[in-house]
């Protein structure tokens, strides 16, 4: 699976299981530990972070 959706379904599996992944707020945070805090942002607000990029990606082509 690409990476974004690799840890979308890691994070509802181990929500499921009751151990959810936290995100790291430091700022000193590696570029992944941002992009796993985005996913786990975006599933918190029941957005599905996949298809938010896509769209973000297409609105960006359409409108540069």
């Amino acid at each position: 699976l690409p990476a974004l959706l690799w840890a979308d379904k890691v994070a509802e599996r181990t929500e499921r299981a009751g151990r959810p992944f936290e995100a790291t707020e430091s700022p000193d945070a590696s570029v992944g530990e941002r992009l796993l805090g985005l996913v786990l942002e975006a599933r918190a607000s029941g957005v599905d972070p996949e298809q938010a990029l896509r769209s973000a990606v297409r609105d960006r082509l359409r409108n540069p």
